[in-house]
């Protein structure tokens, strides 16, 4: 439902706003140079009708209206007639501004409207806690990894803040010196798990090698802010 509140009925007010947001939507936006009425979402044919009756306000029906000797009983209707009709032909594109994504508060305060849109939460805190993982093998070169924290008990589950698992892992025919290894060492590789418990599958051939595996909690929308890593863990592939 349009909010009509937002074009005041008061003449002082209305001559404000069909001003102000006339220029606004002929000015050109500084980020992409285009027109505030093509950022908005408006048709040119839309934009130029507002603008037209913007002119018609400014240059021949406000200026009788603020004219004692020309402000006759006739012309005050044709003003509030002007601000009804005004209101009906504004308050559809209003919509339109007020819904575009590239809607911001300056428009907001111009315009008169709230985009309803919330502001987006921010997540600038890293994720603590590390991986508890045991990796029973199934078989096949499958194993069956049960992440959980380190206060979660037994329970399979993942860390706050965390949507995925990421292992970092390298499958070896032996292992010379494991306490050498990191999980950012040269030939480690990455795979993400979207759940506490899952199957990883390191290939019936590599039966009788060694998979060398490290994990951490993982947020696939902020990756800057996974957790640390956990202890190596070496297993043999069954």
């Amino acid at each position: 439902m349009s909010d009509k509140s937002r074009i005041s009925k008061q003449i002082p007010l209305f001559n404000n706003y069909i001003n102000t947001t006339d220029i606004h939507l002929q000015q050109n936006d500084p980020v992409s140079g285009n027109p505030n009425w093509q950022r908005l979402g408006l048709s040119v044919t839309e934009a130029n009708e507002w603008q037209s009756k913007r002119l018609f306000w400014k240059d021949t029906l406000y200026p009788k209206y603020s004219d004692p000797l020309q402000s006759t009983s006739a012309v005050k209707a044709q003003v509030q007639n002007f601000i009804t009709d005004f209101r009906t032909f504004a308050m559809p594109l209003l919509n339109i501004i007020a819904s575009n994504k590239n809607a911001n508060t300056a428009d907001e305060a111009i315009y008169n409207f709230k985009t309803g849109r919330k502001k987006p939460t921010r997540h600038n805190t890293a994720i603590a806690d590390a991986v508890v993982f045991d990796a029973k093998p199934l078989g096949g070169g499958e194993f069956k990894f049960s992440c959980r924290t380190g206060h979660d008990n037994n329970r399979a589950s993942k860390a706050t803040g965390a949507d995925s698992v990421q292992l970092s892992f390298m499958i070896v025919d032996a292992v010379s010196n494991v306490a050498a290894l990191h999980a950012e060492s040269t030939g480690m590789q990455r795979e993400i798990f979207t759940k506490a418990q899952f199957i990883k599958n390191c290939d019936a051939d590599n039966v009788c090698k060694r998979l060398v595996v490290f994990a951490r909690w993982y947020n696939t929308k902020h990756p800057l802010l996974a957790g640390p890593w956990s202890a190596v863990k070496v297993m043999v592939i069954a």
